[in-house]
């Protein structure tokens, strides 16, 4: 290693740990409010981003007071103590927020950027040293004695910390720049389905909203409303398209860090688990992704591979693919007992679908597949940058590239 470099406990270079892992709402006689402060816990905190939003809970100023006597603070590192362990989010936000269940907060002291930090301890060598001294007999899991003996690798000076850590971030900016990207465009998508397929505003054959210029409407008996004639609901088992699943399936023991097709499974919010080097993928696609036990869905329209963990692959004609994919982002939540139970997607098959004319659906597909090309676009680029940027860290760290 270079002669300045220098490897310290984690408690060397720590000015201060909030650590409120014990408390509950109830302890401190109160209780979770519709709105408010949001209270973060593991089952948020992810190495690439916060996970699981929806899942968030609130608290209210006065619980939020009696909560966070010590406060999170922009620069702050977020560290899962278990169910997950070691997972590592750099706090880059002036929202107050609240240490919910299984969370440190940690705060490095002026001597080291704490972005670097959260860089080393999130990279392979970190998590390495982290796995290394997890305790527990049947929950893997961090405490606060054992930041005296993980190894942090450092720098004699913190400028050096800083440049390797503008670096990384450049990469991360734009990561994050893209999944923005790609939550407008999945924005757009129901603004336009709901404009055209809820208030029936598609534009007709003069290109006029075709509801409110007086489009002639029926009465549907199964959806209880007036909808466009020659238009039809059905159930959504009888658009599936019967594609006998004889997809190459990748066991998880199988799938690698880098390679030539993504592998699809539900492991990940992002459904893209690792890659394989197997010659050419057989699924066919665009096709919806849904996990069985995750009750997640992605639209996908690259050649990929099938993980072995149960994700279900959901054909339909191309033309309906688009429209049926943000049809079921909105309805997935009405599902009875969501996420509580596994192959949710039984409870889906007899919803009832309002399928348009094929005019139409032309023209909505004409406008979301473009969006949709880009969205997969970024997503792949994601990746990419994600596995770059992994790469990077140990090559400066050890020299092997250099940073200007």
């Amino acid at each position: 290693m270079a002669n300045d470099l220098k490897v310290l406990k984690l408690n060397q270079i720590l000015d201060n740990v909030i650590d409120y892992r014990g408390k509950t709402p109830k302890k401190l006689g109160g209780d979770w409010s519709k709105q408010g402060y949001r209270t973060l816990s593991a089952l948020n905190v992810k190495s690439d981003g916060l996970g699981n939003v929806e899942k968030i809970r609130f608290l209210d100023e006065s619980m939020y007071k009696k909560w966070m006597k010590e406060e999170v603070k922009r620069g702050d590192i977020l560290l899962t103590s278990e169910a997950p362990s070691g997972q590592v989010l750099f706090w880059d936000s002036d929202e107050k927020i609240v240490l919910g269940q299984r969370l440190f907060c940690l705060r490095i002291n002026d001597n080291h950027d704490a972005r670097f930090i959260a860089y080393y301890l999130k990279s392979e060598i970190g998590q390495k040293v982290i796995s290394d001294k997890m305790t527990g007999s049947t929950v893997s899991g961090i405490s606060a004695k054992m930041f005296d003996h993980i190894s942090v690798i450092t720098f004699d000076t913190r400028e050096e910390e800083s440049k390797i850590a503008e670096v990384l971030s450049a990469l991360d900016d734009k990561i994050i720049l893209n999944n923005k990207i790609n939550d407008e465009l999945e924005r757009t998508s129901r603004l336009l389905y709901d404009y055209w397929f809820m208030q029936f505003e598609f534009p007709d054959e003069n290109g006029k909203p075709y509801k409110s210029s007086g489009g002639a409407m029926v009465y549907n008996s199964q959806l209880k409303r007036d909808v466009p004639v020659g238009w039809e609901s059905v159930k959504l088992e009888s658009l599936l398209l019967r594609v006998p699943d004889k997809s190459n399936r990748i066991e998880s023991k199988d799938i690698l860090e880098t390679g030539r097709h993504p592998v699809m499974t539900q492991d990940t919010g992002e459904f893209i688990s690792g890659f394989t080097d197997e010659p050419s993928p057989i699924n066919k696609y665009p096709v919806i992704i849904f996990g069985d036990h995750s009750c997640t869905l992605r639209y996908v329209n690259f050649p990929f591979f099938r993980g072995a963990d149960g994700t279900q692959l959901l054909y339909f004609d191309h033309e309906l693919t688009a429209y049926v994919y943000v049809y079921l982002t909105k309805v997935i939540s009405q599902i009875p007992n969501f996420g509580k139970y596994e192959r949710h997607f039984k409870y889906l098959k007899d919803f009832e679908v309002l399928v348009p004319d094929l005019n139409t659906l032309s023209k909505f597909n004409s406008i979301l597949k473009p969006m949709f090309a880009q969205s997969g676009s970024n997503y792949l680029e994601d990746r990419k940058l994600a596995e770059l940027r992994d790469w990077l860290l140990p090559m400066l760290i050890t020299r092997q590239a250099g940073v200007h």
